[in-house]
């Protein structure tokens, strides 16, 4: 599982927490939408791409390149997107 923030500030927070709170928990990581996926995720979360554009698309081609790994967002400004404030990306 890859835990993608769209920014490195927030995934480096994040490692940090996340290390603290949960030693022993395996079977993620933290990365950011720029870094992408590792090939051998089964599941991308990504937390809260929002406002900027460009976090989207990002998100599109660098997370999933082979388009076959479920990607899961989470509160990223889904009003917007359904309701037409952004073009239609995807």
């Amino acid at each position: 599982i890859c835990v993608c923030f769209p920014d490195r500030g927030e995934a480096n927070l994040a490692s940090k927490l996340w290390s603290q709170q949960m030693p022993n928990m395996s079977g993620f990581h933290i990365s950011t939408i720029k870094d992408g996926a590792r090939p051998d995720d089964q599941l991308i979360i990504v937390v809260n791409p929002g406002f900027n554009i460009s976090e989207w698309l990002d998100m599109e081609s660098q997370l999933n390149k082979d388009d076959t790994i479920p990607i899961l967002v989470v509160n990223g400004d889904m009003d917007r997107v359904r309701n037409g404030y952004y073009p239609r990306l995807f």
